[in-house]
């Protein structure tokens, strides 16, 4: 019996284990490591902050906004077909990568998620509703719109890519991000942020094949 007990207790550790660090789908050599496990975001109440987060070579310091846990910047992990804007590496250091909507849904790590369009919402509302871009936006990076950053969400204008053009648009006057939110076979949500106001676009849909930058949100 202690022998039975002591083998499903090393069974349990495993498998728990892989739950923390498992396999990253588009690197089977590489593995997803996330910081302090703390309860679900998702269950309401003001969730314990967690981080930082070491993913793929990369650092994400993390903030706790309402009842929710998100990245302090876009993610930046190189998923096959993620591109830098204007395939500028420099770029991707100051923006994060940009995605399509395919990619977008399944590269965050372990514990993470990309935030549906009802997350978004409840970060605007969160926030401040209406004006909820100022609070969000980042005191410096926007072409003459800078935020007050005063949650640390600190959103950047990292543009996009039109898979539709061939061509990168927007960078440094509009800030475009995937939601998990499926509209159709060809279109998801997305939320957008412009330099000439205060708005977080609501129920906005884009093409999936455009390509945008994804913000990890916890789960």
């Amino acid at each position: 019996m202690v022998l039975r007990f002591s083998m499903l207790a090393v069974a349990f550790f495993f498998i728990s284990c892989s739950d923390i660090a498992r396999d990253n789908p588009y690197d089977p050599d590489g593995i997803n490591y996330v910081g302090d496990q703390v309860p679900s975001s998702s269950s309401g109440g003001t969730p314990v902050p967690v981080g930082p987060i070491y993913y793929e070579g990369e650092t994400y310091e993390t903030v706790v906004i309402g009842t929710q846990i998100w990245f302090k910047r876009n993610l930046n992990y190189a998923a096959p077909g993620s591109k830098c804007y204007g395939n500028i590496e420099a770029n991707c250091t100051i923006y994060g990568k940009l995605y399509n909507w395919e990619t977008a849904i399944s590269v965050c790590p372990s514990g993470w998620r990309l935030p549906s369009a009802g997350d978004w919402n409840a970060l605007v509302t969160a926030v401040g509703g209406a004006n909820a871009g100022r609070y969000l936006k980042a005191i410096s990076g926007w072409n003459d719109g800078n935020g007050t950053d005063t949650y640390g969400f600190a959103a950047l204008p990292g543009g996009f890519y039109s898979a539709m053009t061939g061509a990168f648009a927007e960078a440094g006057i509009n800030g475009s991000w995937w939601t998990a939110s499926e509209y159709n076979s060809l279109l998801a949500n997305s939320r957008w942020m412009h330099y000439s106001d205060d708005v977080v676009s609501n129920g906005d849909t884009s093409y999936k094949t455009t390509m945008m930058s994804v913000r990890c949100m916890r789960n």
